[in-house]
């Protein structure tokens, strides 16, 4: 919302959430810059990959803001500032070939304290209540096999109902086809479920 939205609402009537977290029945995780810190992963690799086709190297800063799209636009977008650029499928291959192979706990290592917490909730057992019986997913805009591996690397694979990438459902985040199709798959209604990400297609 906006500073005048903001406003206009606490005027008219204090704000209440029409849905609570501790009523979830699940919870959809991202992956990168929310379960996992793989930020120097995913900048070393695309480096890797636009040196290798003779590209101009990327800052930082370009990475993190093209972490809004999905692995083939992302990587269209440094090449060509054209995120439907053609030239991004391949790119997009040959990042994904790169870093799925560097992929281990300390290239992709979770967050402090996210390994546990994942844990308890699928145990029931985080402190404060209201997570007893959730399921647990991930959905991704990387590609599948990579979403996997760093859950794998990270032992929590066993504490998701399925670990689904960009390459595994009908559209890409931020289209919303994504955690609905995950959903129906797993049996789960969508209206109970809980996502948690970082970027702004997360958000959208």
């Amino acid at each position: 919302w906006s500073a005048a939205q903001r406003a206009a609402a606490s005027r008219d009537a204090p704000f209440t959430s029409v849905f609570s977290v501790a009523s979830a029945t699940a919870v959809v995780w991202d992956v990168d810059g929310t379960l996992a810190d793989t930020t120097d992963l995913g900048f070393a690799s695309t480096n890797a990959v636009l040196l290798e086709a003779s590209l101009p190297t990327i800052t930082l800063e370009q990475y993190l803001r093209g972490t809004r799209y999905a692995t083939p636009q992302r990587l269209a977008w440094h090449a060509t500032g054209d995120i439907d650029h053609p030239s991004g499928e391949a790119l997009g291959a040959a990042f994904d070939a790169h870093y799925i192979a560097l992929v281990d706990d300390r290239t992709a290592g979770f967050f402090p304290g996210i390994r546990d917490l994942v844990r308890r909730i699928a145990s029931g057992g985080t402190a404060g209540g209201g997570t007893a019986g959730k399921s647990q997913a991930v959905l991704s805009n990387a590609c599948g096999e990579y979403a996997r591996k760093v859950c794998e690397a990270n032992a929590t694979i066993d504490a998701m109902a399925a670990v689904v990438g960009a390459d595994e459902v009908p559209d890409v985040k931020p289209s919303p086809l994504g955690l609905l199709s995950l959903c129906e798959r797993l049996g789960w209604d969508p209206a109970t479920c809980v996502y948690v990400g970082d970027s702004p297609s997360d958000g959208v």
